[in-house]
Parts: C-alpha cells; structure tokens; sequence
C-alpha cells in the first residue's frame, strides 16, 4: 500500500470517528478523530518522512484535541452540581397535582418537573402552591405557603 493512500484512509477514519461523535456527543470519540485526521493530513503533506510526520502529529493532535476537547465537555456539560439528598427540594416551590389527603396518605406534587409523593398535616387540593419542608424517604413533606 503506498503512503499517500494510508494517509487518505488514516484521515478519513479520522473523519468518520468525528461524524460519530457529532451524531452522538459524550462518547469521546472526536479526540481520537481528530488525531488520526490530523496524522493522516500530516502524513499526505510530508510524504518523505511519513512515519515520522504522522507520530509527531498524531500525539500533538492528540494532546491538543484531548484539551480542547475537555475543556468542551466541561463548559457544555449538563451534568451541574446536582443535590440529590433532601436538601435538594427544601425551601422549593410546587403545585399539588393530586390532592393531598392526610387521612388517606396519599397525594402528589411537581417540583421542577417532577412528579414527588406528597404529605401534609392538612388537606391541600388540586393546583394549590406548596412549599417542600423535608423529605422523608421519597415522600416530600409539605405546607402551604
């Protein structure tokens, strides 16, 4: 196989490897990509010193797109500081979606788009505001405001 075809493949499963990681981001693929388009770009460029051309930029490309590409993931990553203990609801506002019924022990609520069971030492209807004091287990304890 001559140099200049292996160059060509080397980028286009550079290529390839990018798309991949376009289509489905977090995967972790593009570093790896842009180091093997880089290399094969490289090796199409400097035919003569092929081998050496391509290690060369291959780990460059690939120290270079691996910091770029955290610092990416790190300013577009959706995965914040999320609170997961019964801090994470105190003090929040919600609506009552199914009525809370202290007798029965049953009702429910929306806080930030999720559905939680809900418990009141009164009765709450339907579409009241309510305010989350604790959690007990999964079941969130609350009052009106």
């Amino acid at each position: 196989m001559n140099q200049q075809l292996l160059g060509i493949l080397i980028a286009a499963a550079g290529l390839i490897l990018l798309m991949l990681e376009l289509a489905s981001p977090g995967i972790y693929l593009g570093v790896l990509g842009t180091s093997l388009f880089l290399g094969g770009i490289a090796g199409l460029i400097w035919k003569a010193f092929f081998w050496k051309a391509f290690s060369v930029a291959a780990v460059a490309a690939l120290f270079g797109s691996s910091v770029l590409f955290y610092l990416f993931y790190r300013k577009t990553s959706t995965f914040k500081n999320i609170q997961v203990n019964s801090g994470a609801l105190a003090g929040k506002s919600a609506i009552v979606t199914e009525k809370i019924d202290p007798v029965k022990g049953s009702g429910k609520i929306r806080v930030e788009n999720e559905i939680w069971t809900a418990r009141a030492d009164e009765e709450i209807e339907e579409g009241s505001e309510v305010v989350v004091e604790s959690l007990r287990g999964v079941t969130a304890m609350v009052k009106k405001p």
